[in-house]
């Protein structure tokens, strides 16, 4: 399980099954606790809630859509355009059944859910049976001759000619041709009808699921929307056609009626509003030439008409002026099609200039010369799982140490972190998802943890914390977690800007790419240890995602680890942590990159569950320069350019 979801390549291994395996400390004995579809989450639904997301100021929702089919895009947007329009009006906000159940027919997966956008826990985010598109059920197969194909059922729902169903055994689908009542032909059948199928082939049973998958009612509206929705950008254009001189055409929008011409459209929307269509004026001159007309000169209607060809461009003409000689004729018409289209190019590379984001940063302020120390890199580790009877104090050859928030708040710890803060620099490695109870409990109480313990600093996981912390700035260190995912010179400055003093460079860099990284600022990389993949507000033990007030599990208990075992018998390493109410995922390979060629201050090790004995081992591998390798380890991302 590799993936690259900031890169926007996402592997989509939450849609894979797993088992959820529970294994005793230092012991082969293990128990399967769960299995199934165990990362799918449910689709989002947000409907019931959008009073009170427009309440809180929301001002743009988006809809998550992708590869899906336009039957999906024109149901979603309509039906949401609707209830944001009811929310933001003073009409009873009443979500009408047939709205749900069409979204349901375009796309669900075991149902809707409302994600972490409800305050109390969501024990239906995850849905295990199933990690594609489900439908709406239709019903039960009662008989099946599978010579003719038919299939006997009493419908749950509508059906209709030109629908499509599918079989739980099944995995295609069928569309329906044929459908009968009492033997007669019928276009449609309601809910509660017997009714036969025919002309389906396959591994049927009695009993057996069937599911409706897509709805020809809402194909029949969404081809109205694809023949309607029409929304346009308003331009203005002067075509100049004198003797003997260039035609040229000018391109403005000053003045523009910006009442939308396509205001019946479903989105009615007033496009030419936005900043970045005001004030656009440029003029393109051809090679055409006109020459004196001998029968039939050009007139200006002929011009209007060849302009206005915009096709499917993204414009209109609101007026077409033509300043036209008497008397010309236009030789090449085709050159005066190319003139529209140049110009038509030409704004595009003007709006796209418009839009695109550049970075003010001076990139000459480094220099690529910069080689840093390839030897005698300091050292960082990160206990990620902390134990009360590991003797920290053996630990040796090591400048850093990171301990997670949570153990702060253990007092079992304390005297460990004791420990460790005399043997080494500590830091406080904050979690990369901090809710509001964690927040305000860290505010709480982190002068009385800073007086308690010797602490040099906190690494920080996201760009919030940087005010979270802004009061301590003075007096510790800010180190930039892999999760602030930097991976170029410019993030490096602006880092630095806001006093980050050693910056972690993300895992999914190169090596070519790390080799690219030449600020003067001190920069670490991860080199050794298994890789976190996923870090999820799910909760895998209690199936929600908040922790619950009883729950079997003891998430903290340090004689049980937590693995899910992929289809590959792969197990990938969970930690859920009940402080933060979070989990996280680990790769199930540890990562080992040879250290002595990377442009970098520091090196880091990330350990879960080697005992003191390994810890001392590997940072003594790493501090001489060499690493590990085998069937266990993975250079990750090293020699695979993403």
């Amino acid at each position: 399980m590799v993936v690259h979801g900031n890169r926007g390549k996402c592997a989509q291994p939450c849609r894979l099954p797993y088992e959820l395996i529970k294994k005793e400390y230092e012991s082969e004995n293990t128990e399967t606790l769960d299995k199934g579809y165990l990362l799918s989450p449910r689709d989002l639904c947000s409907l019931d809630l959008l009073p009170t997301l427009v309440d809180l100021g929301v001002t743009c929702f988006k809809i998550e859509g992708r590869l899906k089919n336009p039957e999906y895009v024109s149901t979603v947007t309509r039906i949401y355009r609707k209830y944001i329009d009811l929310a933001q009006s003073d009409k009873p906000y009443i979500i009408e059944e047939a709205d749900r159940k069409d979204l349901l027919q375009v796309f669900n997966r075991g149902g809707f859910s409302t994600g972490y956008l409800a305050p109390e826990p969501n024990s239906n985010l995850i849905y295990k049976n199933k990690s594609n598109n489900m439908g709406i059920p239709l019903g039960t197969v009662s008989n099946f001759n599978s010579n003719k194909g038919y299939i006997t059922l009493k419908l749950q729902d509508e059906l209709s000619i030109g629908d499509t169903v599918s079989l739980e055994k099944e995995t295609g689908t069928y569309t329906i041709s044929e459908l009968m009542i009492n033997k007669h032909n019928t276009p449609s059948a309601k809910k509660g009808d017997i009714v036969k199928i025919g002309r389906i082939k396959g591994k049927i049973s009695v009993n057996d699921r069937i599911f409706k998958m897509s709805s020809k009612r809402l194909n029949t509206i969404t081809n109205d929307y694809l023949n309607n929705e029409n929304i346009k950008i308003k331009i203005n254009c002067k075509i100049t056609i004198h003797h003997n001189t260039p035609v040229a055409m000018r391109i403005f929008t000053d003045d523009i009626d910006t009442v939308n011409s396509s205001s019946n459209s479903v989105l009615s929307s007033n496009a030419n509003s936005s900043p970045l269509y005001k004030n656009l004026d440029f003029t393109i001159t051809s090679d055409l030439i006109p020459v004196n007309a001998i029968n039939s000169p050009i007139t200006k209607e002929r011009i209007i008409d060849q302009i206005n060809k915009l096709g499917g461009t993204p414009f209109e003409f609101a007026n077409i002026d033509v300043d036209l000689d008497d008397n010309l004729y236009i030789p090449s018409i085709s050159q005066l099609n190319q003139l529209r289209r140049d110009c038509v190019s030409k704004l595009e590379e003007i709006l796209l200039d418009r839009i695109h984001r550049k970075c003010d940063i001076n990139y000459q302020d480094y220099n690529n010369n910069i080689i840093k120390n390839n030897i005698n890199k300091s050292i960082s580790i990160l206990l990620n799982i902390l134990k009360t009877d590991f003797e920290y104090s053996k630990l040796k050859n090591v400048d850093r140490i990171y301990i997670p928030l949570k153990y702060f708040y253990m007092p079992q710890f304390a005297p460990k972190i004791l420990e460790i803060t005399n043997i080494a620099d500590t830091y406080i490695y904050m979690p990369s998802i901090m809710k509001d109870s964690v927040i305000k409990q860290v505010c709480k109480s982190l002068d009385k943890i800073l007086t308690t313990y010797s602490i040099k600093g906190f690494v920080i996981s996201n760009i919030s914390q940087i005010h979270l912390l802004q009061d301590y700035t003075n007096d510790y260190e800010l180190i930039s977690n892999y999760t602030m995912n930097v991976y170029n010179n410019y993030t490096i400055q602006e880092l630095e800007n806001l006093h980050i003093s050693c910056i972690t460079l993300s895992p999914e860099l190169d090596k070519s790419t790390l080799s690219s990284i030449t600020s003067k600022a001190k920069t670490e990389a991860i080199v050794y240890g298994n890789t976190p993949v996923m870090t999820t507000n799910y909760c895998l033990l209690s199936k929600s995602n908040n922790c619950l007030q009883k729950c079997n599990y003891n998430c903290s208990n340090q004689n049980q680890e937590y693995y899910l075992k992929d289809r590959l018998n792969m197990n990938f390493r969970i930690i859920p942590d009940s402080f933060s109410k979070t989990t996280t995922i680990f790769n199930s390979k540890k990562t080992s990159i040879y250290s002595n060629d990377l442009n970098v201050d520091c090196i880091r090790l990330d350990f879960i569950d080697e005992d003191i004995k390994d810890i001392c081992e590997i940072v003594k591998i790493f501090k001489n320069g060499e690493f590990l390798e085998g069937t266990e380890y993975t250079n990750g991302n090293f020699n695979r350019i993403v």
